[in-house]
């Protein structure tokens, strides 16, 4: 699974509820479900984590060229509504929201991708250290030159390096938990996979 800024927080949360065998509802999946469905591997670029509290980059960031301060607050009204109480209780309590309260134990491998002049960059940090504080196992790419979105800005050098780097990771965790029998045959089945190494 894989999401970048406020798709990095469902890509993330979507893992969590394939763990746990729910929907997005938070009833039972259906059990055919559960046994076909689970993430090997995450792509979380500058994802956003909604904490119920505000970071120091949230609040320091008001002036960089592409995501602002303001803009979170924008973003954030329109997904959670303009009722403040309402908010603040979902950012508090839903697991939906903030994936913080989902717990982060039994997650796949995750490749995080930060940007040191970003609002969500705070965000970030803290999530690779619950990660790992649960044994999820975290590659970090964090550029401190670049702005939120950065992956999107092709010919950037930093954008071509880090793109290898995060196909790098998956990779690895992707043919690694792929059957034996494609892993054995590099030039049968495995052959889907073969994207990842192309820019």
């Amino acid at each position: 699974l894989a999401g970048d800024s406020a798709g990095g927080n469902l890509a993330l949360v979507c893992s969590q509820l394939l763990r746990d065998g729910l929907q997005a509802d938070l009833t039972p999946a259906p059990a055919e479900v559960g046994e076909k469905l689970a993430a090997v591997a995450l792509h979380l670029a500058y994802p956003t984590m909604l904490l119920p509290k505000d970071t120091i980059s949230s609040m320091t960031t008001v002036n960089e060229p592409f995501l602002r301060s303001w803009h979170m607050h924008w973003f954030r009204l329109q997904y959670l509504g303009n009722d403040s109480e309402r908010r603040e209780h979902l950012k508090a309590t839903d697991r939906r929201v903030c994936p913080v309260h989902a717990g982060f134990e039994g997650l796949p491998p995750v490749s995080l991708v930060s940007a040191g002049r970003d609002p969500l960059r705070d965000e970030v940090k803290i999530l690779e250290i619950l990660l790992k504080e649960a044994g999820v196992g975290v590659n970090h790419h964090y550029i401190a030159s670049e702005t939120h979105g950065f992956l999107s800005a092709p010919g950037s050098p930093n954008t071509n390096e880090t793109i290898k780097r995060v196909h790098a990771d998956l990779n690895g965790w992707l043919i690694s938990s792929a059957p034996e029998t494609i892993r054995s045959d590099p030039k049968g089945d495995a052959q889907e996979f073969a994207p990842l190494n192309k820019q």
